[in-house]
């Protein structure tokens, strides 16, 4: 049986094949890994350009008894607050919340396929998002960035580099689209 040189012929092929499409199975496998790596990579650097750092939150030195504290009494003076003043901060800070969120304006646009930076461009001013398309257009060839097509939420007024984030990043759904504009 193993004298015939057509067993030894297929045994050897189906070795060589066998291999080959382990070596084929694992590149994807590997290669899908690095993908999983690389997006939660991105998405950490996404998190700490909009402040969160990662990790353990840092106790707040006021939320610490004094027990654990470790200043010494000479150290800290607090000057005493009056009562008005007290109650103002938060009214103040609560107003300056609401002044913000009011001002946050998001918008919904739709990049379609084929649209190139110029209609693009004309279509964040429209929507009051950019305030100089020419200089949107100039941005996105310096950085060498083309916008993707799809539906993307984005701030109304967000400047150019908002804009520039937001159309070269990943588009909502179709879906989620629907969704928003139902609830405004």
């Amino acid at each position: 049986m193993f004298n015939k040189r057509s067993f030894v012929l297929g045994l050897g092929v189906g070795i060589i094949v066998g291999v080959l499409l382990l070596e084929l199975f694992m590149l994807g496998q590997n290669s899908q890994n690095k993908l999983n790596i690389l997006e939660q990579e991105m998405s950490q650097v996404n998190l700490q350009e909009e402040g969160f750092s990662g990790g353990e939150p840092t106790p707040d030195p006021s939320s610490v008894p004094d027990h654990v504290a470790t200043e010494t009494p000479e150290a800290t003076f607090e000057t005493p607050q009056t009562e008005n003043e007290a109650s103002e901060t938060p009214v103040a800070d609560a107003q300056t919340e609401v002044l913000e969120e009011a001002k946050r304006v998001e918008r919904l646009i739709r990049i379609e396929p084929g649209f190139d930076l110029t209609k693009t461009s004309e279509l964040l001013l429209a929507n009051d998002i950019i305030d100089n398309a020419p200089a949107f257009v100039k941005q996105m060839k310096a950085k060498n960035k083309q916008a993707r097509a799809g539906y993307f939420l984005l701030a109304e007024n967000a400047g150019i580099e908002g804009a520039v984030k937001g159309v070269t990043g990943q588009p909502i759904s179709k879906a989620d689209a629907e969704a928003w504009l139902a609830a405004q």
